[in-house]
Formats: structure tokens, C-alpha cells, sequence
């Protein structure tokens, strides 16, 4: 996490308890879960929720990330071809 500016991080406002739940996933995540506490919710405070459709594609592989994602909720299909 040293390569990125936690302060430049755009915020993204939302309830209390969708704060606590997305901290709980990044403190339980192998990416995530040896940060600080401050890292781990100035990262959650810049999280929004998404929802996708049955069948819609997430992450193609080979892309470059611009995003993280965690799975609050629901299943995925991962297929590496």
C-alpha cells in the first residue's frame, strides 16, 4: 500500500452499517486484512456497493484493475481461460 496515496482517495458516503461491514470484509481479506486500522477505513470509506446481474461479467482476465472488489454477498463463476 506504500505505491498509493490514501489521502487522494475519493470518499463515498454511506450508512454506519455498511461502513462496519465493508471493514469487517477488508479486515478478514488475505489483501487487506494486514493494514492499519486507518488504512483499512479510509479504503472502506472510499467504497461503494455494486450489484451485478446472473451472468454478467465482472473482471475480464488480462485487464488492467482500476478497481477492488469484495463479495459482500451472492456467488461468482471464475473461469480463467
Amino acid at each position: 500500500m506504500s505505491d498509493l496515496d490514501l489521502a487522494t482517495i475519493q470518499v463515498f458516503p454511506k450508512s454506519k452499517a455498511a461502513t462496519l461491514e465493508i471493514i469487517t470484509l477488508l479486515k478478514n481479506c488475505f489483501l487487506t486484512k494486514n493494514l492499519s486500522e486507518s488504512e483499512i477505513e479510509k479504503i472502506a470509506s472510499a467504497m461503494k456497493p455494486q450489484k451485478f446481474k446472473k451472468g454478467e461479467l465482472i473482471i475480464k482476465y488480462g485487464d488492467q484493475g482500476t478497481l477492488y472488489y469484495i463479495l459482500s454477498k451472492g456467488n461468482v463463476k471464475v473461469m480463467v481461460y
